[in-house]
């Protein structure tokens, strides 16, 4: 048998900032079964240009460039990249990110030498003035799924781009992103990724650079933004609540809840739609940890005033 190869997936959109620098950490590899697949989502700026240029001083390599006609955003992105795909690993990379020579080498050695369906690797987030290394729990900690899953989904940042994961299980389980629903999608896809694994490595070991862009889609405010979030964790919820292991895992479902919900609070004024969505969360307000003190008082306030109108207003007079 020859080596595995892998399929790295790269949405691109309006990048020209970075992927000369992602395309080349990526060409560099020093595991070379490779197979690269971008997906250029109709980029208004120079990406697709620069892109060809770096492609064209690493010949050889397995590269596939997909262009959209018009812009379908990432899930969508990510998803034609997954029909695309024919390697026995899957992994994603951001196009405003890059990795470190060795990452695929060694997440592709644990796989093999440890017989896993996931490998995850720990990274470094690269602000403009610092960098901070995350750290995942080290492979010889063995821990249940349920805690595990219950710990990842109350975790304010839960990527894919720091995963390989075996395709026959994304495909088996028929994992895909929801199309058009393009923040927190990585979010969704990780957690069942994490669900159906027998079994997973972590590597105590930062080999990819997550860059704190600030002018990036997940920087930039909207309410479709807010609309996608709460569309992908209502969805995992759905997912869950039949599980044999909802039950341990709930609470950080409600906290992810109430954290998705509140711009019908702070930016839609939409108060009956906040409280009335899935409300049986509204009772972990004061335990959230994915909260602030001040939205905690907040949304505490404005969950027991609600409740006095609305008993108020059935009051006879």
């Amino acid at each position: 048998m020859g080596q595995p190869v892998i399929s790295v997936i790269i949405p691109v959109y309006n990048a020209e900032n970075y992927i000369v620098e992602c395309a080349r950490s990526l060409f560099g590899q020093t595991y070379r079964n490779i197979e690269f697949i971008f997906i250029d989502d109709c980029s208004t700026d120079s990406s697709f240009k620069k892109l060809e240029m770096v492609v064209g001083e690493y010949p050889g390599l397995n590269v596939r460039i997909v262009r959209h006609s018009e812009n379908k955003g990432a899930a969508a992105s990510r998803n034609d990249g997954l029909s695309l795909a024919t390697g026995d690993y899957i992994g994603f990379v951001d196009a405003d990110d890059w990795i470190e020579p060795e990452m695929y080498e060694r997440m592709c050695r644990e796989m093999s030498r440890n017989k896993v369906d996931v490998v995850v690797c720990g990274y470094y987030r690269d602000y403009a003035d610092r960098t901070e290394e995350i750290r995942p729990k080290p492979a010889t900690e063995e821990r249940g799924k349920t805690e595990l899953i219950r710990n990842y989904l109350a975790q304010s940042l839960t990527p894919l781009w720091n995963m390989l994961v075996k395709a026959d299980l994304l495909k088996e389980h028929r994992i895909r992103f929801l199309d058009g629903f393009d923040w927190c999608e990585d979010f969704n896809v990780s957690s069942k990724v994490y669900y159906y694994s027998n079994n997973i490595c972590f590597l105590d070991e930062p080999l990819y650079h997550y860059r704190d862009n600030l002018s990036s889609y997940c920087h930039t405010v909207s309410v479709r933004k807010y609309v996608s979030r709460l569309r992908n964790v209502l969805d995992l919820y759905d997912f869950f609540k039949d599980k044999e292991i909802y039950g341990g895992v709930k609470k950080s479902l409600f906290y992810r809840i109430l954290l998705s919900k509140q711009f019908y609070l702070y930016e839609t004024k939409e108060i009956t739609a906040y409280m009335t969505l899935c409300p049986e969360a509204n009772g972990y307000i004061l335990s959230n940890p994915l909260y602030g003190k001040k939205s905690k008082l907040v949304e505490w306030l404005a969950v027991k005033l609600y409740a006095l109108i609305v008993k108020l207003a059935g009051t006879k007079i």
